[in-house]
């Protein structure tokens, strides 16, 4: 921050001769107003990369709710020297199967900002060398619409946002204005020999936090989800790709049963409206896949990486999605626990 220059010398003369309190508040107020905010400058988004298939097919691995913050952060500088990318080195080979994978980012990575005191419940942050853990574990796309994402106020939102860009993650539900929040982030895969392709369009929003975050005109915030930007969101992304998977943080911590009612009508809304898959986060548990009208909905994927210590929330599941011939043809979930150093370890297949 820059504080405008002044006489230290005449300063302090004049604030000899203050005799009143009010003087003296104006004063103050002066010098404070005269500190100028932090300005983020944006980042451009990272524009997604033409990717490839192989065999004519598209494999998709979408993962849950990633904390690195709190204990998790504490245990990573405590006894890893700062080393993030232990926490999903047991998991990354998963991850790099796939043509694209996604995950939802429950922390701000920062050391910027000031806790939200205004908000009940935990707040997140991580280190910025967190953001090693999501790259080296090759995670493509990263859903920023959650509870969390003003967790430190719209500074460290921000920067976190450019952190994920300056790294080549692709963002998605969140932005500095309206735009970058609620447009679809569109990936394209083609065969070698480019007789086969096709587009995907993933949307992003949260049921969970305040509307006041929401990102309106050129002010910075998430994709609230609402009947409205739902409908909206889901048009658009049908005009500009094959396929449209919408990732939504909804529904009630702890619930093994999808039974949020909100959470229920929204994730068949969607399906009403056109996706082709649902994908839900915020439980912190694993909830059911559900077909509905013939296309899969997974309700809650459960905590990927979190420090919650009751066993319902050590267990999560990966989803993986193939698809070809510009459909989803198979759907299947792969399950893990998270162990006491918060990595999580696949369970094995019988």
């Amino acid at each position: 921050m820059h504080v405008h220059d002044y006489d230290e010398g005449l300063f302090f003369r004049i604030f000899k001769r203050l005799t009143t309190l009010p003087i003296l508040l104006m004063l103050i107020a002066f010098f404070v107003s005269g500190c100028d905010e932090v300005v983020i400058t944006p980042l451009p988004k990272t524009v997604p990369a033409e990717f490839s298939m192989n065999n004519h097919q598209v494999r998709l691995i979408f993962g849950g709710d990633v904390m690195m913050s709190r204990e998790v952060g504490l245990f990573i500088e405590n006894e890893k020297n700062g080393d993030y990318t232990f926490l999903t080195e047991t998991i990354a080979d998963v991850f790099r199967s796939a043509d694209l994978s996604f995950v939802n980012l429950e922390n701000v990575i920062s050391d910027l900002g000031e806790e939200l005191k205004t908000k009940i419940g935990p707040k997140f942050r991580a280190d910025p060398t967190s953001v090693n853990a999501l790259v080296d574990a090759g995670i493509d796309l990263v859903s920023i619409a959650n509870n969390h994402a003003f967790d430190y106020g719209k500074i460290a939102f921000q920067d976190s946002i450019n952190t994920l860009r300056a790294n080549n993650l692709m963002d998605l539900g969140g932005g500095f204005n309206e735009q970058e929040a609620y447009d679809p982030v569109v990936c394209t895969f083609r065969s070698k020999n480019d007789d086969d392709s096709v587009s995907i369009a993933f949307i992003s929003f949260t049921r969970v936090g305040l509307p006041v975050w929401e990102a309106q005109g050129d002010n910075t915030g998430v994709a609230w989800l609402t009947d409205e930007t739902l409908e909206t969101g889901i048009d658009k992304a049908r005009s500009m790709a094959d396929l449209v998977i919408v990732s939504f943080h909804f529904g009630t911590e702890n619930e093994s049963e999808p039974t949020n009612t909100n959470q229920l009508y929204f994730a068949h809304r969607a399906v009403d409206l056109g996706a082709d898959l649902v994908v839900g986060h915020h439980p912190h548990v694993i909830q059911p896949v559900e077909i509905y009208q013939g296309k899969y909905i997974a309700f809650s994927l459960g905590n990927l990486i979190f420090d919650m210590t009751d066993e319902i929330n050590r267990h999560g599941m990966v989803l993986a999605v193939t698809i070809e011939e510009k459909s989803i043809s198979d759907v299947q979930t792969m399950t893990y626990r998270i162990n006491d150093e918060f990595q999580p370890v696949m369970d094995e297949t019988p």
